[in-house]
């Protein structure tokens, strides 16, 4: 569960699945409202950024390509002993740094402000 899910929803109880059907729910939503920082998501195509978990964040892009044929790519980013760490299918694990670390810390500050808003109706934008 995400920091930002348990603070708002608390602790699951033990004994309890840890996804119910509204933390899936809200999952989903933070999922696209993720997808649409990085611009108009086009059709036929979906983008889904969130934050699975404290040190899990999911990048997700599904599209049809120019010959009709699906084309999806999943990108996982970790953090592990304090460095980020993104993970993508068929290649080796690698170090975040310089720019792309940059616009990824960008990217997680933005994500929470509208999450917050737009899912939560709790905005913590700084004035």
């Amino acid at each position: 569960m995400s920091l930002l899910r348990k603070v708002l929803l608390g602790q699951p109880r033990s004994g309890h699945a840890t996804k119910t059907s509204l933390e899936r729910d809200l999952l989903r939503q933070e999922a696209k409202i993720g997808g649409r920082l990085f611009g108009i998501v086009k059709p036929r195509h979906r983008r889904d950024f969130f934050c699975l978990d404290e040190t899990t964040w999911i990048w997700y892009e599904q599209w049809v390509d120019g010959k009709g044929k699906q084309q999806a790519i999943t990108t996982r980013y970790s953090i592990e002993g304090g460095r980020l760490i993104k993970h993508q299918s068929n290649a080796n694990p690698v170090v975040v740094a310089g720019q792309e670390l940059v616009n990824f810390g960008a990217a997680v500050r933005e994500y929470y402000y509208q999450v917050a808003e737009g899912v939560y109706g709790r905005p913590v934008r700084p004035s």
